[in-house]
C-alpha cells in the first residue's frame, strides 16, 4: 500500500458497519456467510444436494467457499482456522485465487469481503526479495496469478507485509484488488476508535474432481484430403488436498501409415464450467525423436455433455517448455491453474479439434 493511502488511517472518519454473524464450525454447524443472498440462488450443488448454510457452492469449480467476519485477526489465526474447517470430503483452507475466473467470482460473491479487507491464502516466504519476491499460496499451488491493486505489494512505509488480503474501502479500496499488509497489523486508533483493516477471511473448500473418457480426432493435413487420426484417453483425478493422480494415452496416425503412441502421468487439474485444463508428462513413447519423454503437455477439453443430442466434445494442447506470452521457462503442467485460452496458446489449444468418436466426462 502506498504512502498516500496509508494516510488515509489518520484522517479517516467514517467506517462502513457491518452486521454480520459468525458461527462456531463443527460437523453441525458450519460459519455464517457474508456473500449478500448469493448462497439462496444457488441453491444445490452439481448433485442436487442442498448447500449447507454458511457455505456457497461455486458451480463453476465444484468448490465451496465462505466469508466469516472476525474483527482484527491476525493471518496466522485466520489460517489455522480455515484449516480446522472441513465439508464432507472436502478440505478447507484460506482461499486462494488462481484464475482471473476465479478472482470474479470471489469478487461478485462476497462484496463484504472485498470491502472489509479479508485475509486471502497467500503469504510471503521470510528471507525473500522485498517487496515482491517469494509470494506463495498455502496449498503449494503455483503462484503465477495476481491481482495486485496499483503499487502493490511495497512494504509501505517500511513496514514487513508479508500477507495478502483484499484491500479494504477504508483504505480507498473495495474493488477486489490484493494489498500486501503486516500479517498482525490489522487495526489503528483514530480519535479513540478502532478502526479495522482486516475484518475476516475468506475460506474455500477443496473438493474431489476428475476427468475421465478419450476420443478420436480426424483431420484433413493436406490439400490432398490426407488424413491424420488422433486418439486421447484421460483419467485425471485431484482430491480434496489437491493432489492429482492419473494417467493419459495420445497416439498419432500420419497418412503415410506411421505411428507415433506415448504413454502420460497427469500432473495438474483445473476445471470451470464446462472445460478442464489437464497438465501431464510424458513417461514412455514409442518415438523418442519426435515426443521425448519427460516433455510435458497442458491439455484443454470441453465437455458438451452426453447423449445423441448433445455437442461433440473439444480437445486442444500445446507442448513446450517457454510462454508464448513472455517466453520464459515454465512447466505447463502448473501452468494450468491460470485456466488460460486461445488467446495465449492459439487456436489448436482453445480446443478446435472436434472429437468426432468417444466422449469426455468431467464429474
Amino acid at each position: 500500500m502506498n504512502n498516500k493511502l496509508k494516510s488515509l488511517k489518520n484522517t479517516v472518519l467514517w467506517i462502513l458497519p457491518i452486521l454480520l454473524l459468525v458461527a462456531a464450525c463443527d460437523q453441525s454447524s458450519l460459519p455464517t456467510n457474508t456473500g449478500d443472498g448469493i448462497q439462496s440462488e444457488l441453491g444445490v450443488d452439481a448433485l442436487g444436494k442442498s448447500v449447507p448454510e454458511g457455505l456457497v457452492y461455486n458451480e463453476h469449480n465444484g468448490n465451496y467457499y465462505s466469508a466469516i467476519e472476525d474483527l482484527g485477526i491476525t493471518w496466522d489465526d485466520a489460517n489455522v482456522a480455515a484449516q480446522e474447517l472441513s465439508y464432507g470430503k472436502c478440505e478447507a483452507h484460506l482461499a486462494t485465487i488462481t484464475s482471473q475466473n476465479e478472482q470474479d467470482w470471489i469478487v461478485n460473491t462476497f462484496p463484504n469481503a472485498v470491502e472489509g479487507g479479508y485475509w486471502l491464502g497467500g503469504s510471503q516466504a521470510s528471507g525473500s526479495d522485498e517487496p515482491a519476491g517469494g509470494w506463495e499460496w498455502v496449498t503449494g499451488e503455483t503462484f503465477f496469478y495476481t491481482n495486485w491493486r496499483l503499487g502493490e505489494p511495497n512494504n509501505a512505509n517500511a513496514v514487513d507485509e508479508n500477507s495478502i488480503h483484499f484491500l479494504p474501502t477504508i483504505f480507498a479500496g473495495g474493488d477486489g484488488g490484493w494489498n500486501d499488509q503486516n500479517g498482525n497489523s490489522t487495526s489503528f486508533e483514530n480519535n479513540g476508535e478502532t478502526f479495522y483493516a482486516v475484518e475476516g477471511y475468506v475460506v474455500e473448500y477443496e473438493c474431489p474432481t476428475k476427468v475421465t473418457g478419450g476420443g478420436q480426432v480426424i483431420r484433413v493435413v493436406t490439400g490432398n484430403g490426407d488424413i491424420q487420426k488422433r486418439i486421447y484417453g484421460f483419467n485425471a483425478q485431484k482430491g480434496g488436498d489437491l493432489v492429482v493422480k492419473g494417467q493419459a494415452q495420445s497416439s498419432l496416425q500420419n497418412p503415410d501409415g506411421s505411428k507415433i503412441s506415448f504413454h502420460m502421468e497427469s500432473t495438474c487439474l483445473s476445471v470451470w464450467g464446462n472445460n478442464a485444463w489437464i497438465g501431464t508428462r510424458v513417461t514412455q513413447s514409442s518415438d523418442e525423436s519426435i515426443i521425448p519423454t519427460g516433455i510435458t503437455f497442458l491439455w484443454r477439453i470441453v465437455d458438451n455433455g452426453q447423449g445423441k443430442n448433445a455437442d461433440d466434445d473439444l480437445v486442444g494442447f500445446y507442448a513446450t517448455e517457454s510462454n508464448p506470452g513472455t517466453g520464459e521457462d515454465l512447466n505447463l503442467a502448473s501452468f494450468c491453474t491460470l485456466q488460460p485460452t486461445e488467446d495465449v496458446f492459439g487456436p489448436a489449444f482453445g480446443a478446435s479439434l472436434v472429437v468426432g468418436k468417444g466422449n469426455f466426462q468431467i464429474h
